[in-house]
């Protein structure tokens, strides 16, 4: 019934659950407002059968393995993604059920939109015309396939556009004009002509000994350069003070600051934002997209002026990846595709928080949706759904969840493949793979089931509120520094294994597992993992002497000595011509060498000279300009010593190596029994060091020396002795690691328990977080 109020009147018909939609009106137009609402009405109608027609219905979709709209783990099983959450979504609300079909790829890389779909032999489209599905998704609207089938409304837009890597920063030659306008260029060079006219006419109206034609040039460039004036005349010169103190002093103030600013801050490298700017520039293109989809079809039918040039200049790449990896690293190269594709890809393999690519504006917008069969009495109700879910911008914020999942991936794919790096490049001569077989037989039948009995009330005992009392056994120094873990332990005297082994103690912590022990005692799984490396003192900053050479490249150095020993050779030639008295040979060499030191030329003689002024002007002091500003950027930035990362790199240098660990454990065992090249050189190398403490304190202040051992003990120590809040030392890669846990008698009560116990705490990071903790209260001590 009509709620009536004054001037309006609402009718709320139901549409499906809980929703409604409101009729408005005015009380004068009674048909118009009877007319719409029964049009609302039907409308209501036909969206709640449809949504009554999904219910307890199973559908066959098909649904394309496409990120981010639908993400995968190894096993090709879905894990999240837009479409993927939308229909859980959906299923879940509407009370019905889905089996999802894989697209197969040479289905989707053939697929031709412009024929005739039933003459598309294993279309995905040709078993939705029959009948054998239900539906599709994603999926782009074409006029042709709008007639065979229905679309909904679109879930998502992509767009297109296009990336390339961070634009490089350059100092240019031309940054010596930078300061200045063109206008400020052109009155200071008018100033310096009115001031050579006005002298040019006193010396041609008072006839001056003091001054001639030659030396007129030189008062605007001293004034300029700040020099001094004197040689003028003691008298005669007081009128260019203002000028030489309010004009040349600020002029020069004002460029040398500017100049610092551009070179401080120097110019980007310009980089396409645009279309037009894109087919303007020098830029290759490369481009991705599936063969037969939207966008490949908008390319080929397109005849918009901009979009046919861009067709012309792109170079098609079939590998979406190659695509991607040409924007990112090839210089000058663009890749364009649609930003789903871009995002998803990037997010997962390219960057973990920072944003490594310059991207362009959207220029082209393609939409795709649900496709289902004609006239399907599924269409309304999935189609009042996505309405209702585009307009809550739900699936805006599954979207950006998918990326951030893409990304959470990506990071656990980099740290296991570097596990699996580590792994590869430290081989054991037998592991857990050897012993596959008999595992799998040990592990079958009724003894798997008492064994997770035994788990289950292991894991009970230990969460009942009882908490056991345990006795700490300091092990001596003695027994530590005496173990051999490569001789049986009930042959080493006073070993604290000796007192676990014959039931004395319950527990040691932590120890490393060997396959001699592993016969004797029951270990958990590792606590934590320790790596080997090594370190050094942080690089010395050195100024060779070559510095002086850097500033200009080899080409602007010989145009220089080519230009020196042209003056050279035309005042050699002058002295053989005329016989000059005020030159001879060894004077002539000082002209090249006074000129770039600008230095006074006056001692040439007084009216022989003048032509070399311009040269002293536009040459001399721009080379001497950008001379001095690069030599001070090489200053401020010198080269650092080269300092070795990898064991690699040390084995290649000549630094001497420090090694510390505790005789006949893990480390000292590994290197003693391996027979990988690196390690064997390695091992052939350095020098072994019986205290910590030397082995530290060598690496910090020894020069060309390096200190091999855990990164647990130098991590420890020096947080302890030698850093307040800097990082004195220069870390190496960690290249071995060795795995610490508990060490439990054979067939001990207590090992399920505690293995449990710590795989729930490594597994939440607490561990690792008690490290920290340990490393940070090592440092306030």
């Amino acid at each position: 019934m009509p709620t009536v109020t004054r001037a309006r009147k609402i009718v709320f018909i139901a549409r499906a659950e809980n929703d409604f939609i409101p009729c408005l009106s005015s009380t004068s137009s009674e048909k118009h407002y009877f007319r719409h609402c029964s049009l609302v009405q039907k409308r209501s109608e036909q969206v709640q059968l449809a949504v009554e027609n999904l219910n307890r219905q199973h559908l066959v979709i098909e649904m394309k393995s496409f990120e981010p709209h639908l993400i995968e783990n190894s096993k090709r099983e879905p894990i999240g993604g837009i479409t993927w959450t939308l229909l859980n979504t959906l299923s879940q609300n509407y009370n019905f059920t889905f089996t999802r079909k894989i697209a197969k790829t040479e289905v989707t890389s053939n697929l031709n939109l412009t024929q005739s779909i039933k003459r598309t032999p294993k279309a995905l489209l040709k078993d939705l015309i029959e009948n054998r599905i239900d539906m599709v998704l994603p999926f782009g609207k074409t006029l042709y396939l709008s007639q065979l089938l229905d679309f909904t409304r679109p879930i998502i837009d992509m767009n297109l556009f296009f990336f390339t890597a961070k634009p490089k920063v350059t100092i240019k030659w031309a940054a010596v004009f930078y300061p200045f306008d063109t206008l400020v260029w052109i009155l200071i060079l008018t100033i310096s002509m009115l001031v050579v006219m006005f002298y040019t006419l006193r010396i041609k109206l008072f006839q001056t000994s003091y001054l001639n034609q030659s030396s007129v040039i030189l008062i605007p460039i001293n004034i300029h350069l700040q020099q001094n004036l004197t040689w003028l005349g003691k008298k005669r010169y007081y009128y260019l003070v203002l000028l030489f103190l309010f004009y040349s002093v600020i002029i020069n103030i004002y460029y040398n600051s500017n100049l610092l600013a551009f070179i401080t801050f120097p110019e980007q490298e310009t980089v396409p934002k645009s279309v037009e700017e894109l087919l303007a520039s020098d830029y290759k293109i490369i481009f991705w997209t599936i063969p037969g989809e939207m966008v490949d079809y908008f390319f080929k039918k397109t005849t918009a002026k901009r979009y046919v040039q861009l067709r012309d200049k792109y170079e098609f790449q079939p590998s979406k990846y190659k695509c991607i990896l040409a924007g990112l690293y090839e210089p000058k190269t663009v890749c364009l595709m649609i930003d789903f594709a871009t995002e998803a890809s990037i997010a997962k393999n390219a960057t973990l928080n920072s944003i490594p690519t310059e991207y362009s504006k959207r220029f082209l917008s393609f939409v795709v949706g649900m496709v289902l069969q004609k006239n399907s009495r599924y269409f309304l109700g999935f189609e009042y759904a996505i309405y209702r879910l585009t307009e809550a911008g739900i699936i805006r914020q599954w979207y950006h969840i998918s990326i951030e999942m893409l990304r959470q991936l990506g990071i656990r794919a980099d740290s296991k493949k570097r596990s699996v790096k580590q792994e590869t490049d430290n081989p054991s001569p037998l592991t857990v793979n050897n012993f596959i077989v008999a595992f799998l037989f040990w592990a079958s039948g009724i003894f798997a089931a008492g064994a997770v009995a035994i788990f289950e009330v292991q894991d009970e005992i230990l969460r009942a509120e009882y908490h056991p009392e345990f006795q700490r056994n300091i092990a001596t120094s003695d027994v530590k520094s005496n173990l051999n873990l490569t001789q049986p332990v009930k042959r080493t005297p006073k070993a604290l294994l000796k007192d676990l082994i014959e039931n004395r103690i319950d527990m040691v912590v932590p120890v490393g597992k060997t396959l001699y022990l592993n016969q004797l005692l029951d270990f958990t799984r590792p606590i934590i993992d320790m790596n080997l490396f090594f370190f050094t003192a942080k690089p010395k900053v050195t100024i060779k002497w070559a510095a002086v050479f850097y500033p200009f490249d080899t080409l602007v150095w010989i145009l220089i000595l080519t230009i020196s020993m042209l003056v050279v050779m035309f005042y050699t030639l002058r002295i053989k011509l005329f016989q000059t008295s005020y030159l001879n040979q060894s004077s002539v060499i000082l002209i090249p060498i006074n000129i770039h030191l600008q230095q006074n030329l006056t001692w040439l003689g007084k009216k022989r000279y003048y032509y070399l002024v311009l040269l002293f002007l536009f040459y001399s002091v721009i080379i001497n300009i950008y001379y001095n500003s690069n030599l001070l950027a090489f200053i401020t930035f010198p080269e650092q010593e080269t300092v070795p990362k990898t064991v690699e790199e040390l084995l290649a240098s000549d630094y001497r190596i420090k090694f510390w660990t505790i005789p006949g454990e893990m480390v000292d065992d590994f290197f003693k029994k391996t027979t990988g090249k690196r390690y064997v050189q390695l091992r052939e190398q350095y020098g072994s060091q019986p205290f910590r403490h030397e082995c530290i304190l060598a690496g910090l202040y020894e020069p060309k020396t390096v200190c091999l051992m855990v990164d647990f003990a130098s991590v420890t120590t020096i947080a302890r002795n030698a850093t307040l809040n800097s990082i004195p030392t220069n870390y190496s890669k960690r290249f071995l690691s060795f795995m610490v846990g508990m060490v439990l008698q054979k067939n001990s009560k207590y090992l399920i328990g505690l293995d449990n116990a710590i795989y729930r705490l490594t597994e939440a990071g607490i561990i690792t977080r008690w490290y920290h903790t340990s490393v940070a209260m090592l440092h306030q001590l």
